[in-house]
């Protein structure tokens, strides 16, 4: 900017107008931003420098945003675009051959996404010992996250006397053997400095009373960042769990229990501190969105969305705003049918930016519907009747006034 605060250098994607303002740039008679050359159709054929030329004819700077694609660098024969991911079971493409997310039960191998061991639901290789989430009723034991799916707590185990702490589907100690052991992270721990230093009231083979650092829960004392403790409670103080987790608190006798608010994601003992996706916090409670919005500032007002599901735009300028569906038009924006991921157009006139559809619309007319199609056969299967009916009675009149000559 000079000193008549004129913007000379723009960011990537805008350029300088006569106002000295940065403004989107358009190459051309193309009215598609960034784009450097267009069909006659309007759709761009090439994006400009940095942009990657999607499959409904518009440009992007990123393929991320769009589900199932990834990014291939222009050749001197084909522009910039993104591609649909073709690797089976992928979930987010890093190249044309490899896989950077697969879908769970997979994972990222040599040749594409290969499954995972069957004793695991998620995992980081092919072994039993690779697992990094498990079947209903199993866990991983290993405080790093990765190794094999077992049942925490059987009669059997070793050093435990109850299975009683039921955690994310899986069953873990809730008393020991030994009456000065107590669990810890649901796993019978023998008297040491560690032990000792997590609880400070041992009864019975259970803890009573857990210090700073660790939270009570059905005898034992766990960790907020471990598994299992930080899948019912991400925030703890004095020993007692103060923010629960994935719908879940625990009480200050250390009592599992679901949140008030089935909506909810983490609550306190009395309110929900955090709602899940689509609904807003309003004094505690969670009240859905209204239609088209994953973040809202006020329930059911399509004015006050914060951010827009997949499939809509915003529609309006401000901090909140309106969501519509990618197919509908609003406020001088021109909807796209068949679109299913897009973003509004630059200075929110036109069309908007579609990304992906679900069908290619189209103009041909639809094909008769049954009925008519029935009635259509049957006309042309009577017609044929007569004709075959007329010629079969010409023929023999001509046969008999040959016999009485």
């Amino acid at each position: 900017v000079d000193q008549a605060e004129v913007c000379t250098h723009c960011t990537l994607g805008y350029v300088p107008d006569r106002a000295g303002a940065c403004s989107i740039q358009t190459i051309g008679s193309c009215a598609i931003p960034d784009c450097a050359a267009c069909a006659d159709d309007g759709k761009c054929q090439r994006c400009g420098l940095g942009f990657f030329l999607t499959s409904a004819g518009t440009c992007v700077d990123s393929c991320r945003d769009i589900p199932e694609h990834y990014a291939i660098d222009a050749t001197e024969t084909e522009p910039a675009r993104c591609a649909l991911c073709e690797i089976p079971n992928c979930k987010v493409c890093g190249t044309g051959t490899f896989c950077a997310v697969c879908t769970d039960g997979y994972f990222s191998g040599n040749e594409g996404c290969v499954r995972c061991s069957s004793e695991c639901a998620t995992c980081v290789g092919d072994g039993a010992e690779d697992c990094t989430s498990c079947p209903p009723g199993y866990a991983i034991t290993s405080e790093s996250g990765v190794g094999r799916c077992e049942r925490p707590c059987t009669p059997s185990t070793v050093g435990c006397k109850g299975c009683g702490a039921d955690i994310d589907g899986a069953s873990y100690c809730s008393v020991c053997s030994t009456e000065t052991a107590f669990p810890l992270n649901g796993r019978c721990t023998e008297p040491s400095a560690r032990a000792t230093s997590a609880c400070t009231s041992i009864v019975d083979g259970t803890c009573m009373q857990c210090v700073d650092g660790y939270f009570l829960l059905s005898g034992g004392c766990y960790q907020v960042d471990t598994y299992p403790g930080r899948t019912v409670c991400s925030a703890e103080e004095h020993g007692v769990c103060t923010r629960g987790a994935h719908g879940k608190m625990v009480s200050t006798l250390g009592v599992l229990q679901d949140c008030l608010d089935a909506n909810c994601k983490e609550c306190t003992a009395n309110a929900c501190a955090l709602c899940k996706v689509g609904y807003v916090n309003v004094e505690g409670h969670c009240q859905r969105c209204a239609q088209g919005c994953i973040a809202c500032t006020a329930p059911n007002d399509p004015q006050m969305c914060t951010l827009c599901d997949r499939g809509y735009y915003q529609s309006t300028a401000g901090p909140a705003f309106t969501c519509t569906p990618c197919s509908a038009s609003n406020n001088g924006m021109t909807g796209v049918p068949g679109c299913t991921h897009c973003e509004p157009p630059g200075g929110m006139v036109g069309p908007v930016l579609c990304y992906t559809f679900d069908a290619v619309p189209s103009v041909v007319p639809p094909e008769p519907s049954p009925p008519r199609r029935t009635a259509l056969v049957a006309g042309v299967s009577v017609t044929a009747v007569l004709l075959v009916a007329g010629l079969v009675g010409f023929l023999l009149w001509w046969f008999l006034c040959r016999r009485a000559k």
